[in-house]
């Protein structure tokens, strides 16, 4: 986690998961005008991170229609 939060760490299926599936490309591009969009895994879900709430809330509210999804608060530990 501490080389994803460095921006060090990269998900070796996104390229592939890219080609392979127009929609998680068009998805990324989408909030990639955000912040910096990641897929989770093999492209199951997409994320960006915020430092607080607000903007969140903000990009949540553009979401274009027919996608899904949910603003989560992070946590340090577990």
């Amino acid at each position: 986690m501490a080389d994803f939060l460095a921006g060090r760490a990269r998900n070796d299926c996104e390229k592939v998961t890219r080609n392979l599936y127009p929609e998680v490309d068009q998805v990324l591009n989408w909030l990639s005008q955000f912040g910096e969009a990641r897929m989770t895994g093999t492209g199951s879900a997409v994320f960006a991170k915020y430092e607080s709430e607000a903007p969140a809330r903000e990009v949540f509210a553009n979401c274009p229609s027919g996608l899904k999804g949910f603003i989560a608060k992070g946590i340090n530990s577990h």
